[in-house]
């Protein structure tokens, strides 16, 4: 079966391959602001429902589409926008305790919508200063939701408790699942 993966993350697009999927890749461009009194639980559950709808209404196609957020004393935190803000977000991790949401969603070719919303706690690594300054000149941090990725060497963050599957941005254990039902 083919279906439509609505994101433009190298990273998700290498799960699906991994999980052997047949997809093209179709980002979906809707507006990420929260909605006023919004958990960050329920911000990326509506994200990637928008998404995966957005791009079922535009194709009538099978469609898959994932949002992460990093939580931070309740705030929602998504991709720094310059060097000092990813360095704002990770000088705050060393006092607090982020947790990673992510909700993968699959709409059928039917429109029948399927989701799964998961959390992950981290914890700051311990890195050297020659780690950090390899994390900071290699530029890791961007276009990273909370300003890092669990697969960079080197990763500013653990998994503290919960699912690296979360982490990674997709649920791919779900979507394995998912694939024997749809």
């Amino acid at each position: 079966m083919k279906v439509i993966l609505a994101s433009r993350s190298p990273e998700r697009a290498r799960i699906l391959e991994d999980l052997g999927f047949n997809f093209d890749v179709i980002s979906a461009d809707i507006d990420e602001s929260p909605l006023t009194g919004e958990s960050v639980q329920e911000i990326v559950l509506r994200l990637a429902l928008c998404k995966a709808q957005h791009i079922h209404t535009l194709h009538q196609a099978s469609v898959i589409a994932a949002d992460t957020l990093i939580e931070l004393e309740g705030e929602a935190l998504g991709q720094p926008k310059d060097l000092s803000e990813a360095k704002q977000m990770l000088e705050r991790y060393k006092s607090n305790f982020p947790r990673v949401w992510t909700s993968t969603v699959w709409i059928s070719k039917k429109g029948e919508v399927h989701s799964n919303v998961e959390k992950a706690d981290i914890i700051l690594n311990e890195l050297n200063e020659t780690e950090w300054s390899q994390f900071w000149d290699k530029e890791l941090w961007k276009k990273r939701a909370g300003a890092f990725s669990i697969f960079d060497k080197p990763c500013p963050l653990k998994i503290s408790q919960g699912n690296l599957e979360v982490v990674r941005g997709i649920n791919s254990k779900w979507l394995k699942e998912q694939s024997k039902r749809i």
